[in-house]
């Protein structure tokens, strides 16, 4: 093969997972040649789930952090196990992951309405806070945080209103993507 120059060489504008490139491992000291992927070096990952136009109402009690249960489809998936039937995602490879969420919804009175993503099950990722002044008032929402998380942690959504009255979820999409 005849020695060409990489600025002399064709550029790839989109490459796929099983690429190969040449890297030095360890340049400091042992310098050794290597192959790894393009996917390997990426190591992109997202997953989201979500629920459209939905009309079913979730009871809640006053001031007690509960778990929606109103998601109806799964997303776009990589290196995540997106779940609308336990309404979570979960991330195969631990990183730095974005988590975003939206929202619109209705509570059955006028009351102070808080909603937050929470992975594992307790620790907030983020949270909002929003008050209905009516049972007809259309509240929207919307959060985002990072998170540095180990492999298999969920990502859920829960919410408390500041009356025991119902929640029911117009649209909701929970996101997250892995960004280091």
């Amino acid at each position: 093969m005849a020695i060409v120059n990489l600025t002399a060489m064709s550029a790839l504008t989109a490459p796929a997972d099983a690429d190969v490139l040449y890297i030095v491992n360890d340049p400091a000291s042992a310098a050794l040649p290597r192959k790894v992927t393009y996917g390997n070096i990426m190591q992109r990952a997202y997953g989201s789930v979500t629920v459209n136009n939905a009309s079913t109402a979730q009871s809640l009690s006053a001031s007690t952090w509960t778990k929606l249960t109103t998601f109806t489809a799964d997303g776009l998936t990589k290196n995540t196990t997106n779940a609308h039937g336990s309404d979570k995602v979960t991330v195969t490879n631990a990183g730095v992951y974005l988590v975003t969420f939206t929202a619109s919804f209705t509570t059955g009175e006028a009351t102070d309405a808080a909603i937050a993503v929470y992975w594992n099950g307790s620790a907030s990722v983020a949270k909002t806070n929003r008050t209905t002044s009516a049972a007809s008032d259309v509240a929207s929402v919307a959060v985002s945080g990072l998170v540095n998380a180990t492999a298999g942690t969920d990502f859920d959504v829960y919410a408390h209103l500041g009356a025991a009255t119902t929640i029911t979820i117009k649209d909701m999409v929970l996101t997250v993507v892995r960004v280091g």
